[in-house]
């Protein structure tokens, strides 16, 4: 994802109408997703999801940086992005 927006920077504003579709409205249930699988007991999912936020992180930090300009952690910017796209956050 963080690819597409570094090489395909109008892919950012591009909004989706269904909000099921919607990155802008899900990445934000996908941190409460890092939060629930954190407190597994399981190694392997333990390790996956430290990837995932790795990434979460990381496309907190590019979304910052080149779009919303706000946000001092990836659910702050996450929330912002869906406010940019007219989105409400997935609860």
């Amino acid at each position: 994802m963080s690819v597409d927006f570094t090489q395909h920077t109008e892919g950012f504003y591009f909004q989706e109408s269904n909000s099921d579709l919607s990155l802008a409205r899900q990445l934000p249930y996908a941190l409460r997703l890092v939060d629930a699988a954190m407190a597994r007991p399981e190694a392997a999912v333990r390790l996956s999801v430290q990837r995932l936020s790795s990434a979460l992180e990381q496309l907190g930090s590019e979304i910052k940086e080149d779009f919303v300009g706000t946000g001092e952690n990836p659910g702050e910017v996450f929330t912002a992005y869906a406010g940019e796209h007219g989105q409400s956050t997935r609860t």
